[in-house]
């Protein structure tokens, strides 16, 4: 059994980056810059700011933290995202999701340039996964790239086998379901009201899920020696726990990811990655 360590590989990613960022930047004297949009008082979302901006820092990306306040309206986040498209020193925007209920989330996501997109939330982004198989992205939703990433850091073969992605939402899971047929899986997406729900995990040779409830999945619904990948958090009083039943489920499958650990800096480290392709993108 493997215990995937997402900080070995975060930091691999983030290494390997930084050093392309501080050669550019002798030769050109400029650093990417990331802007990150912040609405609410979520405690999470104030937790992954806080690593997002303390990891750029040490990967020589600029930050631009906007704080959108209670007063401000759907309107005046499209107005700032419409400023920071054309602000030459923005190389990526991020807008921390979820937004609280009274925002237009399709409508700001929407409204940020595709080119500056390090999310890949973006309409135009999306709809670039139906041509994966023939022409991957330029760059790849962070969450699918981390995934990808665990499946090569146990050499797992995507072809022939059977994938499970558990959602809440149609987007997550259709984006990665097409990403993983791509890749030769077949590949379907369950929601927690599936009525054959178990059945359908226990024939997955890769389970990813991404739901955010503790203990969804428990050790006897996998099936055996499968990889999973686990996105889904929730915390309670004070602690950090995913979707997966970890400490019983480990000793069932092949490679699993821990919470926290597991997914969470990959997905950091791939944001920033993003901002830097982005960057060089943008001048190339």
């Amino acid at each position: 059994m493997i215990v995937i360590d997402g900080q070995q590989i975060a930091l691999r990613i983030t290494q390997r980056v930084a050093r392309e960022i501080f050669e550019n930047s002798k030769k050109t004297n400029s650093r990417p810059g990331l802007a990150i949009v912040l609405a609410g008082n979520r405690e999470d979302s104030e937790i992954y700011i806080d690593i997002k901006q303390a990891t750029a820092r040490e990967m020589g990306i600029d930050t631009h933290l906007y704080r959108i306040n209670e007063q401000e309206n759907t309107e005046d986040v499209v107005k700032l995202i419409e400023h920071l498209n054309k602000d030459e020193e923005v190389s990526g925007i991020l807008v921390q999701l979820p937004l609280p209920e009274k925002y237009d989330t399709d409508r700001i996501i929407s409204t940020i340039s595709p080119g500056k997109d390090v999310d890949c939330f973006h309409p135009e982004n999306v709809k670039k996964l139906d041509e994966y198989k023939e022409r991957k992205p330029f760059v790849l939703s962070p969450v699918y790239a981390t995934v990808l990433e665990m499946i090569d850091y146990v050499s797992f073969d995507l072809k022939g086998s059977v994938s499970v992605v558990v959602a809440n939402s149609d987007i997550f899971g259709g984006g990665l379901q097409k990403v993983l047929e791509a890749e030769g899986s077949k590949s379907e997406v369950i929601f927690t009201d599936d009525k054959l729900f178990s059945e359908k995990i226990k024939k997955a040779d890769l389970l990813v899920t991404a739901v955010g409830k503790r203990n969804l999945i428990t050790a006897d619904m996998i099936k055996p020696n499968s990889v999973v990948i686990d996105v889904g958090i929730t915390k309670e009083d004070g602690k950090i726990y995913g979707d997966v039943d970890f400490n019983e489920t480990k000793e069932m499958a092949l490679a699993i990811t821990p919470v926290p650990g597991g997914v969470g800096p990959v997905v950091v480290a791939k944001v920033l990655e993003n901002t830097w392709k982005l960057s060089q993108e943008r001048i190339s």
